[in-house]
């Protein structure tokens, strides 16, 4: 299972995954009924090719230090779109590259854990 919903039921927390199948784990206190990914992911940018902004999205599955930086092709570092201790969840920022060349850019996350890479294609 990819990607599981949460339910507090009179205090039993019932996970519910994608695709079919309901597990009872047992009380627990506080929970909010949210999306909870279990996997990091950074999923490709979109519109991609783009002029002259996208979006990227990514899910974090537990609370992490995360960096968003956008690469030109020669590995240069052109901006840093996030930089922060991150909550579980997904999460979409934009990037406007007004001012910045056509070509292929590289999106790079990275967390304590893991770096996760994907292409974009700035076209003017």
């Amino acid at each position: 299972m990819k990607n599981l919903l949460a339910f507090l039921i009179l205090s039993t927390v019932i996970l519910a995954g994608i695709g079919g199948g309901i597990t009872e784990i047992g009380p627990l206190v506080g929970v909010e009924t949210e999306f909870i990914p279990v996997e990091f992911q950074l999923q490709q940018n979109y519109p991609n090719p783009f002029n002259p902004e996208t979006n990227i999205e990514f899910s974090i599955p537990l609370p992490d230090n995360v960096r968003i930086e956008v690469f030109d092709v020669n590995g240069r570092k052109i901006i840093s779109l996030v930089n922060e201790h991150l909550n579980p969840g997904v999460y979409t920022i934009k990037w406007n590259a007004h001012g910045y060349s056509s070509g292929i850019y590289f999106c790079v996350l990275t967390t304590d854990k893991i770096q996760m890479v994907s292409k974009m294609i700035l076209m003017r």
